[in-house]
């Protein structure tokens, strides 16, 4: 038999005509004897599908051979790579988590320290393999500083930060090691998004890279101010704003939102509160902006929808505000038992 090359394996396959090669393909595959983790090879007009069993083929009536078939990843996981590669111990896989994030061509995953240091070039092969586009893995742990930048360590691919993402056709410029970015909340982005009117003037207390209002200038004939502390965050969105064909205004404005009162006027329609574990704080100072009958949404962390209810509906009356809680909805889970909910509002 021939000498396999890299990437290949030496398997058992049915020899079929290629004008029956879709219908072998469809009895191999009711019959389970497909073997799907290997491609089939097209040699001299026939196709020889890989098999899992060779006697249980030749039984059904199949002509038989061992080819040797490039391995294909349809199916297959990171860690089931990893796993067959025997590169990670069983001990230390257990503690590597099955789901990472994907901001443009950058993948995010968390490993603890140790992990990282020793495994993290195996994790970063893996992944790149199953997502070809994925041009760069980091180790990512928590998110420190107001400016909530994550911390990384680089374990594969090209060294660099930069990446553009693509949600809901638009275009998102995102620098993972100076600014925020959760891809999990793309549906949350849409969302608030088409509660704004066109006309509406919405204010958004912490945009960072500015998914909130993108979504919202790409969706409506609306006027956004968009702030934050963190110049990063500020930079990427000028830059989004130069990529995206937008039929709304997004103005953005880096500075600190404890100030916006100082700074604008009230006249917002709708404003965003994405702090989850500090938006409370900034709660006077966003009601000083809203206008009569406006919208608020703030997100924050909780126990539960009634706590999240409480929590807001506590910390207006203590600064002398009455509010209608219109909707209450749980967007992403937090920690065990705790989740960020938003908590949208209008003023009396």
């Amino acid at each position: 038999m021939e000498r396999c090359g890299e990437g290949e394996d030496p398997v058992p396959a049915v020899a079929a005509p290629l004008s029956r090669a879709k219908e072998v393909l469809r009895v191999l595959s009711r019959m389970g004897l497909r073997d799907a983790r290997h491609r089939p090879v097209k040699r001299g007009g026939l196709l020889y599908i890989p098999v899992t069993d060779r006697e249980l083929a030749a039984e059904a009536g199949f002509e038989t051979a061992v080819v040797c078939a490039e391995r294909s990843l349809r199916g297959a996981t990171f860690k089931g790579l990893l796993a067959e590669r025997r590169e990670v111990p069983p001990e230390v896989l257990a503690r590597i988590p099955g789901s990472f994030d994907i901001v443009g061509d950058i993948a995010l995953i968390e490993l603890e320290p140790d992990v990282a240091e020793r495994y993290g070039s195996a994790v970063a092969k893996a992944i790149m393999e199953l997502h070809p586009r994925v041009r760069a893995v980091y180790a990512r742990g928590p998110t420190v500083g107001v400016e909530r930048v994550r911390v990384l360590r680089h374990i594969g691919g090209e060294e660099r930060t930069v990446t553009v993402h693509r949600e809901y056709g638009i275009s998102i410029c995102v620098d993972i090691a100076h600014a925020y970015y959760n891809p999990s909340l793309a549906e949350e982005h849409r969302r608030i998004a088409e509660l704004v009117r066109n006309g509406d003037r919405v204010l958004d207390m912490f945009a960072g890279v500015g998914p909130f209002a993108l979504h919202i200038a790409k969706l409506r004939s609306a006027t956004v101010i968009a702030i934050d502390i963190n110049p990063y965050a500020i930079a990427c969105l000028r830059r989004s704003l130069e990529l995206n064909r937008l039929r709304g205004d997004v103005h953005p404005l880096e500075g600190d939102s404890r100030l916006a009162d100082s700074m604008l006027r009230r006249v917002f329609s709708h404003v965003i509160m994405n702090l989850p574990h500090s938006s409370l704080e900034f709660l006077p100072v966003a009601l000083r902006l809203l206008e009569p009958g406006g919208a608020l949404h703030i997100y924050l962390v909780a126990g539960s929808a009634e706590e999240a209810r409480r929590l807001v509906e506590t910390r207006a009356g203590a600064a002398g505000w009455e509010l209608r809680v219109v909707e209450v909805r749980r967007v992403l889970q937090y920690a065990p038992r705790r989740w960020i909910y938003r908590v949208s509002t209008c003023t009396a």
